[in-house]
């Protein structure tokens, strides 16, 4: 799932970039690091994000992690 989230953001880089999104015309890039994402932002204020619906499922697997390491740190303590 990190690699999925990785190459979707990577892309929606070069999509604007490219100026495949958005209005045109210049813009800035806001890059997020945590979640990782990247954002373009036109004059108008138009935002095209890289993850979008992505986010949920990244912090889905973030906290199925952290829930998964702390069971398998309970179970080694009870042994």
């Amino acid at each position: 799932m990190w690699a999925l989230c990785f190459v979707w953001v990577s892309e929606q880089d070069e999509r604007c970039a490219h100026g495949f999104v958005g209005p045109g015309g210049p813009f800035t890039v806001r890059r997020d690091h945590f979640p990782p994402d990247v954002t373009c932002v036109w004059r108008d204020g138009t935002e095209a994000a890289g993850l979008g619906p992505l986010e949920f499922v990244w912090w889905a697997v973030v906290l199925a992690t952290a829930v998964s390491l702390a069971l398998t740190l309970a179970r080694g303590r009870r042994d």
